[in-house]
């Protein structure tokens, strides 16, 4: 009986170690999981700060050029030589290139601003 009883001892003890293994590995496995799931919050959120960054950069550079063609539309009244019509040409050539560049980084963000949001629904 005594060996008997030492054998139910034993695998009892044996039982109760396999449950506190696999209860730490468990314990493990979700802690990688809340660290992992930290470290993407975390690029997630420095995404969205650049992309914020990157909108109101625009925005400051949209604002500028508004400014820019209100300030020719109102010197345009003043051209009464060749030289200041011809100034004033270039500077419509200028303003329309910024204004290109600017409309092709606009798309650029949009394309990352779509990536962006991608992201956020997996």
């Amino acid at each position: 009986i005594k060996a008997a009883e030492e054998a139910r001892l034993k695998k009892e003890a044996e039982e109760a170690r396999l449950k506190q293994e696999a209860e730490a590995a468990k314990l493990k496995a979700a802690q990688e999981a809340r660290i992992k799931a930290a470290k993407r919050i975390r690029l997630l959120e420095d995404k969205r700060k650049a992309v914020v960054s990157k909108t109101d950069r625009l925005d400051s550079e949209y604002q500028a050029l508004i400014e820019q063609r209100k300030l020719l539309e109102n010197s345009r009244q003043n051209l009464g030589t060749q030289v200041k019509i011809e100034a004033y040409n270039r500077s419509v050539q200028e303003l329309n290139e910024k204004i290109k560049a600017y409309r092709e980084k606009r798309k650029a963000l949009e394309v990352e601003v779509d990536a962006f949001n991608g992201t956020l629904k997996k």
